[in-house]
Parts: C-alpha cells; structure tokens; sequence
C-alpha cells in the first residue's frame, strides 16, 4: 500500500509539473492500460511519459521494455517522444532506450530524465526565454537517451530563444 501512494504522488507531481509549471495542456487518456501522461507535441504528433518510482537507479527491465512498446504501438496518433521519468537510471536503462527507439519502427525518441532535474527545469525554464509571455517548447525534452541537466540547460537555451511555440 506504501509503494502505491509513492506511484500516486510521484504521478500526481510530474503532472502539476507539466501542466501549472510548464503551462501545457494534458491530454485525457482512455482506459487504465496507457501511460502515465500525453501531451499534444504538435498536430499530427504527441509526447507521453511514464513514471518508474525505484530505490536504486532504474536499469529499464524487458516487462517495462514490452509494456512501453505497446503504449506507443497502441497509440492513434505518432508518439514522437516517450519520457520515462525516474529517481535515477543506469547506464543499463540507457541502452535499452536506444534498443526501444528502434523496435518503435517510428522513429519514437525515448529519453530518460531523473525528477529531480525536470523538477529544475520547470522552475527555471522562463529564465531561458527571450519572449514576453514564453510558452515551454517540447523539442526541449524531444532526444534519445538520458537527459541531463547539462544537455538540458544547452536545449533550453536554444529551443526557447524566439522558436517557442
């Protein structure tokens, strides 16, 4: 039951993060058997993620590999990006990120990023803009493997100078 309320609330953060943080609309899912989250990436094109709560670093097991397939596979529109959110990740999770992009046969990114530093990024991303009233640009998060705060910092500076959506 512990474990359970973990789930919930790290869900329930990542989800405040994106929508009061980040100013981007959720998009409702149907059914249980989906995602975590969805986001509208742009027309023809959507972003969802996934929340992985672990003790250790995360090292991306085949069930979560098969279950993350089938997320983007059953998805109606091209998933362009697929987050998967964690504590931490191994170098493990990594290579199975860059093994997942090529089984999607879309060409469907898959990054890793560790809570804490989208936590960051959601505090700090209007610092970044050049525009009186910034909106938060995807093609931030939109690369395959991990997203470190680093790579971050260099993609916020470029996607959220004048190209912001």
């Amino acid at each position: 039951m512990k474990f359970i309320k973990v789930d919930n609330y790290f869900e329930d953060a990542t989800r405040y993060l994106f929508e009061r943080k980040l100013g981007l609309d959720l998009v409702e899912m149907k059914g249980t058997r989906n995602a975590d989250g969805k986001l509208q990436f742009n027309a023809a094109e959507v972003l969802l993620w996934d929340n992985k709560s672990t003790e250790k670093p995360y090292t991306f097991p085949g069930n979560h590999f098969n279950q993350f397939l089938r997320y983007i596979r059953s998805e109606e529109m091209r998933v362009t990006l697929f987050l998967i959110i964690v504590h931490d990740y191994s170098s493990e999770a990594v290579a199975q990120a860059q093994k997942l992009k090529a089984f999607t046969e879309e060409d469907t990114d898959i990054a890793l990023i560790k809570a804490s530093d989208l936590m960051y990024i959601a505090n700090e991303w209007k610092d970044y803009s050049d525009q009186k009233h910034p909106e938060f640009n995807l093609e931030v998060f939109n690369i395959t493997g991990e997203l470190t705060r680093n790579l971050l910092l260099s993609r916020m500076d470029w996607a959220l100078k004048s190209m912001g959506r």
